[in-house]
């Protein structure tokens, strides 16, 4: 005979997914890459909550004690309670949102404890396997089994946050409640469903005769309770997932596939996401081979998608933000395991072999996924026997500026690099270059790097305390490098590959001034002057403004001609230059542009003497 305990999942007010519905609010990982691995506890063997994240925390419950985990994978603090090593001995975590954690010993404590780890109060007189719930105003619900066994039925206790006992209720009750948003509370019982009124009193009973088999209720979006029953028909086992408005009137019920009426091992707590498809794990055995099938059912309760796993289903599927199905399975046979994520269309996105059958899981706001194994050999850090794994999108670049292979950059400018999530200098970071290709020898241009937020800044060098843009050369192919390692996210997990990105500029930069002749003393008084550019030239707005200068005399000296050929401007004067005289050569802002229209930038003058 095989028997095995299963983990169900409280309810956290702090949670980042909502564990009424189990629809986290934040995107989880696109891949399988691992973050890290780590064990929890010291003996063997043992059981695991849930992972509950809040403020960065990661909290994991064993029958050993309570667990706090920084978001890189270093422990926090431990809690050690009384509690008996006994794999049916089922614990359960949640946070409140005050940061107050509540943990289930197994012998009989239900433990507040403070964000610190130390304690807050106890309360006594529960037995194992319970599951909490936290509702509103942070009222505490316990779904604890009477002496400690589910089939002598189980009580619903109701505990102020300072550990004072409001009211109990018992009446067969199956399972972990659910609370609605006013505060109603809906059990699952054998015979149907019940909706008490906060005060504990009772709102309604739906009766259908059947038996509750592994459900708690869930609230959908719309406010109505979905809950699963199975009733004995001829002979057969047939299993229902049935919907009721708030009122307690039976919208609709949805027969679950015949292949799986007389072999069914576990049906557990469902799902739903913001849309209101609801997904029904459900494993079973068919000729001793252990098969699951996870189904996506529409909210008017037609079937959606089905999708079959080889391995049971060990958990309640989570649902990323964006859509994506998290879940782990198992085998009972050899406890090997994996994890794997869907698509909302019900496809494979991606799959991680543990080694071990897994089961709850988190997603924290950054995105990591945590996921809880379910048999372990504690001490060992290899993949198949350690119960904590962190599943992280790698860090990745997002864009760039300017974009990959941008043609025509602007020449003054300031390159910047955008990540998944916010960064740090990595041991690398000294490593990050820019590059021109263009020459052969390749040579870095130097740049001032910043690190900030999750970006990266490539800026000219500082000087005199400031960094601006760089000024890049014409008609180049630049290469920006950031070498491995050069960063690292905030849990500090490095980049893992190095990443590279071109673009190339054009002609944008202005006209500017090479030489001018003549220059200093001793010039010739019938020397022209000549003003060569680093581009081909023509005439601009201020050509007219072109002027020389005595400086000597004051005046103006006539102009004879001004005349452009390609690159080269030459003036000559309607008379001799004066012997001994300090002359002064201005061209202004505009009075020349380049061919591709932009204009001379900036002033220019200069002086010289003529011969005596």
């Amino acid at each position: 005979m095989i028997s095995i305990s299963i983990l169900f999942t409280g309810v956290s007010a702090a949670s980042t997914t909502n564990t009424t519905t189990y629809q986290s609010q934040y995107n989880g990982p696109q891949t399988n890459a691992t973050d890290w691995i780590d064990c929890i506890g010291n003996t063997t063997p043992a059981s695991l909550s849930n992972p509950i994240i809040y403020n960065n925390t990661i909290y994991v419950g064993d029958s050993n004690g309570l667990y706090a985990y920084n978001h890189n994978g270093t422990v926090k603090w431990e809690f050690k309670s009384n509690g008996a090593v006994n794999c049916d001995n089922i614990t359960d975590v949640s946070v409140a949102s005050d940061g107050t954690i509540y943990y289930g010993e197994p012998t009989g404590k239900l433990y507040a404890i403070n964000p610190n780890g130390t304690i807050k109060w106890t309360f006594n007189g529960i037995t194992n396997n319970i599951d909490i719930t936290i509702g509103n105003n942070g009222i505490i619900y316990l779904e604890n089994p009477i002496n400690g066994n589910s089939n002598n039925g189980e009580n619903l206790l109701v505990i102020n946050p300072n550990g004072t006992l409001i009211w109990k209720y018992n009446n067969n009750t199956a399972l972990m409640p659910a609370i609605a948003a006013d505060g109603t509370i809906y059990i699952t019982r054998n015979g149907g469903l019940t909706a008490l009124n906060p005060n504990g009193t009772t709102k309604w009973n739906y009766n259908d005769n059947s038996t509750v088999y592994g459900s708690y209720p869930i609230i959908n979006p719309n406010g109505n309770i979905n809950y699963i029953t199975s009733k004995l028909i001829n002979g057969t086992i047939n299993y229902y997932l049935k919907n009721l408005n708030p009122n307690g009137i039976l919208q609709w019920t949805y027969k679950i596939s015949n292949d799986i009426n007389t072999t069914i091992l576990t049906l557990f707590p469902l799902s739903i996401n913001n849309n209101g498809t609801i997904y029904l794990p459900i494993d079973y055995m068919n000729n001793s081979t252990e098969i699951s099938k996870l189904y996506a059912i529409n909210p008017n309760g037609t079937t959606r998608w089905i999708h079959s796993n080889n391995g049971l289903i060990m958990t309640t599927p989570i649902i990323g933000a964006d859509g994506l199905i998290y879940y782990g399975t198992g085998y009972l046979n050899d406890m090997k395991g994996s994890f794997t994520a869907l698509n909302s269309t019900g496809s494979t996105k991606w799959t991680y072999q543990t080694g071990i059958p897994v089961g709850t899981s988190s997603i924290a706001p950054d995105g990591t996924l945590y996921i809880i194994g379910l048999l372990y050999t504690p001490g060992s850090k290899s993949t198949v026997s350690c119960p904590l794994y962190a599943f992280k999108n790698p860090l990745k670049v997002t864009n760039t500026n300017p974009i990959i292979n941008a043609v025509n950059v602007n020449n003054y400018t300031t390159i910047t690099i955008t990540f998944n999530e916010k960064i740090n200098s990595g041991p690398n970071s000294n490593g990050i270059q820019l590059l021109n290709i263009s020459s052969s020898n390749r040579p870095t241009i130097p740049v001032s790097i910043t690190i900030f937020n999750n970006w990266i800044s490539i800026t000219s060098p500082e000087m005199d305390g400031c960094s601006g843009d760089i000024k890049l050369s014409n008609n180049t192919v630049y290469e920006v490098f950031i070498p491995c390692e050069a960063v690292e996210d905030y849990s500090g997990s490095l980049l893992h590959s190095a990443y590279a990105y071109c673009f190339s500029t054009g002609n944008t930069i202005p006209a500017e001034i090479l030489t001018v002749s003549p220059a200093g003393s001793n010039v010739s008084l019938t020397t022209p002057i000549i003003i060569k550019f680093n581009e081909n030239i023509k005439p601009g707005e201020n050509y007219s403004n072109i002027y020389i200068k005595n400086l000597s005399t004051g005046n103006i000296v006539s102009i004879a001609s001004k005349t452009i050929n390609g690159n080269t401007l030459t003036i000559t004067t309607t008379y001799n230059h004066l012997s001994g005289d300090i002359y002064q050569v201005y061209i202004p802002v505009d009075a020349v542009t380049d061919t591709k229209g932009l204009n001379l930038t900036t002033r220019v003058t200069y002086t010289f003497t003529t011969t005596r």
